[in-house]
């Protein structure tokens, strides 16, 4: 099949071509080439021209979200996250706390790799491993449920179990109310 590409003018130009991938399914590739026409009919090569070619995978999974866990001595949320497919978008992770989406101050967002092992046969997965440290400043008194959302490059989104951090402070209770000191 051949379509016409357009480009759209504006303050963000884009080029768009009516390309549908409806009959394909999760996982297929398909190859889209590119060539070029000029006002006399002159075509641009497109055979020995990677250029002129995009691979494009098909992706309607989400993401593979390991259950968070939390270092409460450093105060990090740590989230494995994999997408075999499209690729975890760095960019695009959500973190909500009591329901509400956050910036957070002073807090950081590391992203690395790790290895995770598991199942019969021990496979082995590089799963991307994202590390929130949590300022205090972004803890409000009482609960703090957290959730972050995790997307890939082709939209699909996963999300995390709940984390929940208790920030009530201590309370102390005593049924004597007269302590006796003695005299040294």
């Amino acid at each position: 099949k051949s379509c016409t590409v357009t480009k759209r003018e504006g303050e963000d130009p884009s080029w768009e071509a009516p390309i549908s991938f409806k009959d394909f399914t999760n996982g297929d590739s398909v190859n889209i080439y590119f060539a070029a026409v000029d006002n006399a009919g002159n075509v641009s090569i497109i055979k020995d021209n990677p250029s002129a070619v995009l691979k494009v995978v098909i992706d309607q999974n989400p993401p593979t979200v390991k259950t968070p866990s939390f270092d409460i001595e450093n105060s990090k949320i740590k989230v494995l996250a994999l997408d075999k497919e499209s690729n975890i978008d760095e960019k695009s992770i959500i973190i909500t706390r009591n329901g509400e989406s956050i910036e957070l101050t002073d807090s950081k967002v590391v992203f690395g790799k790790e290895t995770v092992t598991e199942g019969e046969n021990q496979t082995s997965e590089k799963y991307k491993s994202i590390t929130i440290t949590i300022a205090k400043e972004d803890l409000v008194e009482g609960k703090n449920k957290f959730i972050i959302s995790i997307k890939d490059f082709a939209g699909n989104t996963a999300k995390t179990s709940e984390i929940v951090i208790d920030n009530n402070a201590p309370t102390f209770h005593s049924d004597k109310r007269d302590i006796a000191i003695p005299k040294t």
